[in-house]
């Protein structure tokens, strides 16, 4: 595996913390562990950070990571999980993003930051102090 998840389990969110190399398939096939993770612990809140995440997708592999996302997450509230806010936090070219824009055009609850602390105001949770 090329890529490395640290989870903290705060009061009312999750953080995911994503390292290491990015890979699409991977990175589609991991994302069934944050819901897994939610659905344990009942919380609905999510940051996963990428910014330590070292290489970046082509337009094309960011849609096919979001229609991959999508499906699972449809399979997760079909079988009786809660609705998420999920709110990524790593580099982001407003100029280009069609990851974001389609998880804004589907409705899903997902959301692309490029500073943590817009990530939190959006989530509306207090930040864990270090």
């Amino acid at each position: 595996m090329t890529i490395n998840i640290n989870i903290i389990h705060n009061n009312d969110y999750l953080e995911f913390f994503v390292t290491g190399t990015y890979d699409l398939i991977e990175a589609i096939n991991r994302f069934p562990l944050v819901l897994d993770v939610c659905r344990l612990t009942g919380l609905t809140k999510v940051l996963i950070d990428f910014t330590e995440l070292q290489g970046e997708g082509s337009g094309t592999e960011k849609c096919l990571y979001a229609f991959g996302i999508e499906d699972h997450y449809i399979k997760y509230i079909n079988s009786g999980g809660h609705k998420l806010q999920v709110a990524y936090v790593g580099s982001s070219n407003p100029k280009y993003d069609p990851g974001a824009a389609i998880a804004e055009s589907s409705h899903l609850p997902f959301k692309l930051f490029d500073e943590r602390f817009k990530a939190f105001e959006w989530l509306q949770v207090e930040k864990k102090q270090s």
